[in-house]
């Protein structure tokens, strides 16, 4: 076989065909073919893959714990809602404990930021996405809207000496009067 700059010339054919398991040109045994080792990234495209993840991480801005607590009234007949369920009680959809018993639930006013931040983290729908909920319910004669208190203090109040209710509190609001609800 002769050999061409990047080519080889096959004895039998004359023709030439390029190589595939040689890297011709540098004269060095270097696999050139890519297919030959599928698995095998070049250096240069590892480090980069690599740059772009990391500085992804460091540019997305993490998620903050929930501020805003579920807390039920202690008679409530659960300890843990999935975020279906919980999503479900403060549209009005669902509106009774599992054991029967009526579930009262309290809210904050729409433009109230610890409802927003309620609203938003943790049944992740908007405010006005849950007015509307009600007030379709409440127009149409098939539901209620939620029972409305105008701070954080008479929350905890409402939800304290309420037989079944459920609502949402700040950390720092929590006492032993109200249980918290874990959100699944």
């Amino acid at each position: 076989m002769s050999q061409i700059q990047g080519e080889k010339v096959g004895e039998a054919t004359g023709r030439p065909y390029l190589a595939s398991r040689l890297c011709l040109r540098f004269r060095s045994p270097v696999i050139a073919d890519h297919r030959a080792h599928p698995r095998r990234r070049s250096p240069c495209l590892q480090r980069a893959l690599l740059t772009c993840i990391v500085g992804w991480l460091l540019l997305v801005p993490r998620l903050p714990l929930a501020a805003e607590l579920v807390v039920a009234n202690p008679s409530a007949p659960v300890d843990a809602l999935s975020p279906t369920a919980l999503r479900a009680i403060f549209s009005m959809r669902l509106r009774s404990w599992p054991d029967g018993s009526p579930v009262r639930v309290f809210v904050l006013p729409d433009d109230a930021p610890d409802h927003v931040q309620f609203a938003k983290q943790l049944l992740s729908i908007f405010p006005h996405q849950l007015r509307r909920a009600w007030d379709r319910g409440v127009y149409s004669g098939t539901g209620q809207a939620p029972n409305r208190v105008e701070s954080e203090a008479a929350m905890r109040a409402a939800v304290a000496t309420t037989k079944g209710a459920i609502g949402y509190l700040p950390r720092e609001m929590v006492d032993a009067s109200v249980r918290v609800i874990e959100v699944e």
